[in-house]
C-alpha cells in the first residue's frame, strides 16, 4: 500500500470512526513514512462517537489509553487518547453553537 501522504513526520486522520476496520488502519500504520533518519513518522488521529469503525476505536484507543500512554509490546510504539469535548473549543461553539446541542 503506498502512502496516503507522501513522506511525512507528522500524518493526520480525520475522523478515524470512519475507517471500517483495524486491519485497514493497521495497513495506514504500515505505509507511515519519515523523511528524517531517526525520527519515527507519526500518526494523529481525530474521532467522535459513531461511525463504522465505533467499535474497533473505542477499543483500541478509548479503553486501552484513555489519558495514560498505552505501550505496544515491542517499548518502541505507543498511543494515547486524549478526551476534547465541546466546552474545550470556546471559538466552535461562538462560531456555530447549533453544532455543538447534543
Amino acid at each position: 500500500m503506498r502512502s496516503m501522504w507522501g513522506m511525512s513526520t507528522k500524518n493526520p486522520l480525520e475522523e478515524l470512526n470512519l475507517v471500517p476496520s483495524e486491519d485497514l488502519y493497521e495497513k495506514v500504520l504500515g505505509s507511515a513514512r519519515s523523511t528524517i533518519i531517526g525520527l519515527p513518522a507519526q500518526i494523529f488521529c481525530t474521532f467522535n462517537p459513531g461511525g463504522p469503525g465505533h467499535v474497533w476505536v473505542k477499543q483500541r484507543f478509548v479503553d486501552k489509553a484513555y489519558l495514560k500512554v498505552y505501550w505496544y509490546a515491542d517499548g518502541k510504539k505507543s498511543r494515547l487518547f486524549i478526551p476534547a469535548l465541546p466546552k474545550d473549543n470556546p471559538k466552535g461553539m461562538e462560531a456555530d453553537p447549533d453544532m455543538w446541542h447534543i
